[in-house]
This record gives structure tokens, C-alpha cells and sequence, in this order.
């Protein structure tokens, strides 16, 4: 996302004329879904995708279309199963994408401030409003804006949203990237960490051993603390944007972590270890007061069931499920 909105930036300050392309909705085999983003300039070059293809293709001419007349607008194209085919019947997708045009100094401000708050970590949203199917201004609301306001506070939760009604709006959170905070050093978060930096995720790993906690295990990694198990989620202030991932050694450890960690309001929590290791840390939290409702947030054992054995076997797994659940919570 940082490159499509610093090619916004650009090609408004410039002067050129820029259109950003946003999928706003998806239905069936549609390869990318809400917030997919895409800038096509005025000289045809583009930073970031929709999805690619025919549709991608098409998009990208209408964006150079509306940069001569003006206006935002919303379009929906149907994906066919057979490019030689264009009966209704062999759509097997749709998606609607929304088109913004940008220009001067006013717009490359605007896309200034996102990617200021994205770098900040400062929550905020770039917020559109749609009223009878036609786009208006775009703007940055801050969180605290956002909260008080009916029209969007129960939307806030949920990432990238487009919500129902005659007057909708489109809400994109200003955030930077989701953080990972992985506890223990061991050799499977030496594993981990690389594919969740892959994935864009900004990672952390917390670890009490100094000779785990070694910077160079882990160049991947935006921080790596040498800290307590207990002490360190006080520090943290991990919030709902936060996945909490537990790779540490041993259910003592995994449980004096746990009782911290689902206090919190992480929006993904895993745990490593075998069934009769999670059943007692389960019990003792149970027995520490937690509810089962509680428990339901925790993902443990960790990692989709895809008989992974090897530390990197067991990362692909953790990494699956994780995008698993964020995308079910879309």
C-alpha cells in the first residue's frame, strides 16, 4: 500500500494527473478482495495491482478515460471463465472497484499525511463517502473522530469495509503494518519470522535468554526485546492489531505468558505444544479464572493441521492460519 500511495503522493505533487483504483467489494472467484489498490499516472504507468488480467487491463483504460473527464466514479466487471466468452452465464466473478483522481498540492498533502500516520503507527482512516452509488471526497479521519461517529464506529474492527445503505462509506485503516509479536527465540521463531516479515507483517520477539535473544538470529525482525516472559506484555501495549504467536519452552512458560496475553486485546493468539500440554495450560487458566470464551481466542495447537513436522513445515503452518483468521475477519 505504501507504494501505491507514495505514487498518489508524487504524480499529484507533480502536477500529472493520477487516478487511484480501489476494490471496494468482491463476489465469487475474484482474485483480489476489498483494498486491493492501484495508481494508474497520466503518462499509463501504474504502482500496485487489482488482480491482473482482462480486468486489471480494462480498469487501467478507464482510468486514463476519467483523468479526460473528470469525476470519481464506481465500476463493476465481471471475471469469465473463457476470455472468448461474455455471456452472463460464464461470469464465475465479480468485483467493483472505485476510481478517485487526484491532482496538486492539496491531494499529494493528503497522501503525505497517510503514510505519515502509517509510518507513526498512528491510528487513522482514509474515509470515503458514497451516497446513491456516487463517490464523493476523500478524507483522514483519526481514530478518536472516528469512534464518536455512529456512521462509523461499528465499522472500525473489521479492516477495509464498505458499509450498506444509500449513504455508505468506504474505510481504509491508516495503520502501518500489523505487528507479530513472537515470544521464545527457539529454533521454530527462527523460522517464523522471516516468513511473517515476508508476509508484511512488522515482527517482535521476546525472549529471556540473552543467547536467543541475539540480533543477528533474526534480521527480519523490527525489534527483538531480552526480557522477562512476565514483564514484557506490560510493555508492549498490545492492542487488537497486534498477533501474539507463543513459541516458547515449556507449559510454565507458555502459561505465565498466556495469562498476560488474554487479558489484552490481540486479534490472533497461538500457542505451540502438544494436545496433553495445551489441555493443562487450558486447565489452569480455567482454574485462574478465565472463561471458556476466553479459550476460544486462543488458536492452540498452533498452525493449520497440514502434518507440518520440521521447524519450517511448522511456520508455513502458523503463517496459514493467521492469514486464515484475519481474512475470515474481514
Amino acid at each position: 500500500m505504501d507504494q501505491v500511495y507514495s505514487a498518489v503522493e508524487q504524480a499529484a505533487a507533480s502536477g500529472m494527473g493520477v487516478v487511484l483504483l480501489s476494490v471496494i467489494a468482491r463476489e465469487g472467484s475474484a482474485p483480489r478482495g476489498a483494498g486491493a489498490n492501484m495508481a494508474v499516472t497520466g503518462d499509463g504507468k501504474q504502482a500496485g495491482t487489482i488482480g491482473g488480467g482482462p480486468v486489471e487491463y480494462q480498469a487501467k483504460l478507464d482510468a486514463l478515460e476519467l483523468m479526460k473527464n473528470g469525476g470519481a466514479m464506481i465500476r463493476e466487471y465481471c471475471l469469465f471463465t473463457d476470455a472468448n466468452k461474455k455471456d452472463e452465464e460464464d461470469c464465475c466473478g465479480r468485483v467493483k472497484v472505485l476510481f478517485r483522481p487526484f491532482a496538486g498540492e492539496k491531494d499529494a498533502r493528503l497522501f503525505r499525511g497517510a503514510l505519515q500516520f502509517k509510518a507513526e503507527r498512528r491510528e487513522a482512516y482514509f474515509v470515503c463517502g458514497i451516497t446513491g452509488g456516487v463517490p464523493g471526497e476523500t478524507r483522514i479521519v483519526l481514530q478518536h473522530q472516528a469512534e464518536s461517529d455512529p456512521a462509523l464506529s461499528p465499522h472500525l474492527d473489521g479492516g477495509v469495509v464498505l458499509t450498506d445503505g444509500t449513504a455508505a462509506y468506504f474505510i481504509e485503516p491508516l495503520c502501518g503494518a500489523p505487528r507479530a509479536i513472537v515470544f521464545g527465540g527457539g529454533h521454530v521463531s527462527q523460522k517464523t519470522v522471516p516468513v511473517l516479515a515476508g508476509l508484511g507483517y512488522c515482527v517482535w520477539v521476546v525472549e529471556d535468554r540473552a543467547e536467543f535473544a541475539a540480533r543477528a538470529l533474526f534480521p527480519e525482525a523490527e525489534n527483538v526485546l531480552n526480557d522477562s516472559f512476565e514483564h514484557a506484555p506490560d510493555v508492549l501495549g498490545v492492542t487488537r492489531r497486534d498477533q501474539v504467536i507463543v513459541l516458547a519452552r515449556g507449559h510454565e512458560t507458555d502459561y505465565r505468558i498466556l495469562r498476560k496475553i488474554l487479558k489484552t486485546d490481540a486479534s490472533y493468539i497461538g500457542c505451540i505444544g502438544s494436545r496433553v500440554k495445551v489441555r493443562r495450560t487450558r486447565e489452569r487458566l480455567l482454574a485462574d479464572g478465565f472463561s471458556e470464551d476466553d479459550l476460544k481466542r486462543l488458536h492452540s495447537p498452533i498452525g493449520l493441521q497440514i502434518g507440518a513436522e520440521t521447524p519450517a513445515e511448522i511456520a508455513v503452518s502458523i503463517a496459514a492460519e493467521m492469514i486464515a483468521c484475519r481474512n475470515r475477519k474481514r
